[in-house]
């Protein structure tokens, strides 16, 4: 009941003068004009006017993109199917009005559906192709509408899909109501319908099994809190006839909303858009490369190397950028040769027409013997033997020099020492020994 009375107040609050889903109820009033034409609808379903965009068409159309009820919805086994049977009553009609409002066909009607022991008003019908809701993920090519109207202006809408027959077999309604389409080809035309005769709809609707949920119009402004009742099995439907109504209506369906009490799929795909347009130059896109070294053995891990790139600077015909990770594999023996990957990626924000980011791997692979030490400390242990080798050999210069002076004043003791001290020369020789 709460609910009711929240469509009521959201509606009388927010419409205005356009042919919505609750076109003829007391929440919108029919127009016509002087010249016999109705008014036409100021939203579409192409481009700018299309579902994608009615919040910003108008004000009161906000929950077109925020409400967590929208319709239509995907109907299959978590929705539950009603347990009360309506009881429709629909009088015959030699003719009725039938308009085209821009947005659909219309047909103006009288009747009275009485469901949980309460009566609704038939406001009219009209159409959309193609359907709208879909049964277990199958869309169909027509459904109907019937809007109705409780005395507190609550909203009940019986939903009626259409199936296209293979033996041509159709619903004798709509190849009636389409009988002077070809007077209402231009939005805002009226004409009269042939021969109606609802028998046959409203025993379907009656026995047939219904879907029921708390939805919204379909239509802006998108109101939540109207009931629907969607029959789960089509009615048959003629090519002919089908071609008709879609020859003038063209599409005119919104597209299947999120599930119920779910944030509205406009919001969802704008957070997405809005991450995607906030990710800037510098942004880093990791990959990871899994590969066997070569000539690994039983019982080899894999090795793994990350390749971190930086491409959101990346633009419409920028050159390769390439990134080399030369890795000592594991168990890896004296003489391995090195395996190179390949790996080409997309860059991140890639525009239209950007090439390919390549990253080479090099990897020396084969029989590798775990290192356990990290790069950093490679290093220094690589400086610390160079700094001891170079002292090495500075400490060898030393001695070298030392002992080269020693000969050079030995060489000169020798020369001025007499001749026969033969004790000297034995002495000398023996400390060059």
């Amino acid at each position: 009941m709460f609910s009711r009375i929240l469509f009521a107040t959201f509606v009388f609050a927010t419409i205005s003068a356009q042919a919505s889903c609750i076109h003829g109820t007391s929440f919108l009033r029919r127009e016509v004009s002087e010249e016999g034409k109705v008014k036409v609808s100021n939203f579409g379903y192409n481009k700018e006017n299309g579902p994608a965009n009615w919040a910003q068409l108008e004000a009161g159309n906000t929950q077109c993109a925020t409400g967590k009820n929208q319709s239509p919805i995907l109907l299959d086994d978590t929705i539950p199917k009603a347990t009360s049977r309506p009881k429709v009553v629909i009088a015959d009609v030699e003719e009725a009005e039938f308009e085209n409002l821009g947005t659909t066909l219309e047909v103006i009607a009288n009747g009275t559906t009485t469901f949980e022991d309460k009566d609704f008003a038939l406001k009219q019908f009209h159409l959309h192709t193609p359907s709208e809701h879909r049964i277990n993920e199958e869309y169909f090519p027509v459904e109907m509408h019937m809007v109705h109207e409780g005395a507190d202006g609550s909203i009940v809408v019986l939903a009626v899909p259409f199936q296209l027959t293979e033996d041509g077999s159709t619903t004798q309604l709509l190849t009636s109501v389409i009988e002077n389409i070809d007077n209402v080809t231009t939005p805002g035309t009226v004409t009269k319908t042939g021969k109606l005769e609802f028998a046959e709809l409203t025993k379907a609707l009656e026995t047939e099994a219904l879907f029921q949920y708390t939805g919204s119009l379909t239509t802006p402004p998108c109101a939540e809190g109207l009931t629907f009742l969607v029959m789960e099995k089509p009615l048959p439907l003629d090519v002919k006839t089908f071609n008709s109504l879609k020859s003038v209506m063209k599409f005119n369906s919104r597209f299947v909303q999120n599930e119920l009490g779910k944030p509205n799929v406009l919001e969802v795909a704008s957070e997405a858009a809005a991450k995607v347009q906030c990710a800037g130059p510098g942004d880093k896109t990791e990959v990871k490369v899994d590969m066997k070294a070569d000539h690994a053995g039983p019982g080899d891990k894999k090795t793994e190397a990350k390749v971190d790139m930086k491409a959101g600077d990346a633009g419409p015909g920028d050159k390769k950028t390439e990134a080399k990770v030369d890795m000592k594999a594991d168990h890896a023996g004296p003489g391995d040769k090195k395996t190179e990957a390949k790996v080409d990626m997309k860059a991140d924000h890639a525009g239209p027409g950007d090439k390919k980011t390549e990253a080479k791997v090099d990897m020396e692979a084969g029989h590798q013997r775990t290192s356990t030490m990290s790069a950093s400390k490679t290093e220094e242990t690589d400086s610390a033997s160079q700094k001891m080798e170079t002292e090495a050999k500075g400490s060898k210069s030393e001695e070298t020099k030392m002992e080269e002076n020693g000969k050079e004043a030995g060489s000169e003791q020798h020369k001025v020492m007499p001749a026969g001290n033969k004790m000297w020369r034995r002495r000398r020789s023996y400390k060059q020994q």
